[in-house]
């Protein structure tokens, strides 16, 4: 159980070196690689837009390559990633196509930099876009479906994640918030496999915003969980912080890790206690000293 946090946003506002060399000093072990923001369906209308990773492979394998040889000097694992998102916008399927095999050139590069698993955010019945719950699930099986290929090829794990979505300041459940939908879901999408291809990160600042019960949300979904997106709020806004400076109640995140036996890595996408536009570069260190002593603790108590 490796103490884990995302590169981002420190990588892209101070280098990837610096970024490494901040969390091992302040006792990470393993890093969440985020290259989420490289491909965007949100521009895909700008006939000059093209993505890096719809480059031929050895372009994309030249743009990475400088960072990924600074996380493996670092020491630091590469524990898991977060792919671009979203999927889609509008519940385009066009979009959608364009952006499927970005998504398998993710789950190559994962392969291609020695990381075991990525996230892939599901779409969801979104009130902006008028989606029916039918179209929300074509959509999601034509995702899902389409990269089982690529995830026999690679051995790169897909992880769908407990969503929300806000509308006329009020937050619903996304894609994978209600536990025995996700549940099912992602057995489904295992069986047309035929083999362990997904799994969920369980994000516990989602969970919540819409109001979700941990206990319940880990209970039933168990073994499932690979991965986590750990960070706080106070409810109203997606906030990305640091444990304890929201209201999340933790000791239920500790327990119901302990209860399903989970043993994978702990993982802080904190990435807002550590931006430029909140904190001065100065601080950063101790802001990841901190969350990183949340980890050990977090760690201690899930294992007694």
């Amino acid at each position: 159980m490796k103490l884990c946090i995302q590169t981002g946003s420190v990588d892209r506002e101070y280098g990837m070196e610096y970024a490494c060399g901040v969390f091992k000093n302040a006792g990470f072990e393993a890093l969440d690689w985020n290259f989420d923001v490289d491909a965007s369906p949100g521009r895909f209308d700008d006939p000059a837009y093209r993505s890096v990773l719809e480059e031929p492979w050895d372009k994309i394998t030249a743009h990475y390559d400088p960072d990924i040889a600074v996380m493996r000097a670092s020491g630091l694992a590469i524990s898991q990633s977060h792919s671009p998102f979203p999927a889609t916008v509008g519940g385009s399927i066009e979009k959608l196509d364009r952006m499927i095999p970005i998504f398998r050139n993710s789950l190559r590069l994962c392969e291609y930099a020695g990381c075991p698993r990525t996230v892939i955010h599901g779409i969801p019945v979104h009130k902006r876009d008028g989606l029916t719950r039918e179209t929300a699930d074509m959509l999601n099986d034509r995702l899902y479906l389409s990269l089982i290929d690529t995830v026999r090829e690679t051995g790169v794990m897909v992880l769908l994640e407990n969503l929300f979505f806000g509308f006329r300041g009020s937050h619903y459940q996304g894609h994978c918030a209600v536990p025995s939908a996700a549940a099912a879901y992602i057995d489904k999408l295992n069986d047309k496999a035929g083999f362990e291809a997904f799994g969920l990160c369980f994000d516990v600042g989602h969970l919540h915003l819409y109001g979700g019960d941990m206990l319940e949300y880990l209970r039933v979904l168990g073994k499932r969980v690979k991965a986590l997106h750990i960070h706080d709020n106070m409810g109203v806004n997606d906030d990305h912080r640091a444990p304890y400076t929201g209201n999340i109640y933790w000791p239920d995140l500790i327990q119901g890790l302990r209860d399903i036996g989970y043993d994978g890595d702990l993982d802080f996408e904190t990435f807002a206690q550590t931006e430029r536009s909140q904190i001065p570069q100065e601080l950063i260190p101790a802001w990841a000293e901190l969350i990183a002593k949340c980890g050990e603790y977090f760690r201690k108590e899930i294992l007694k």
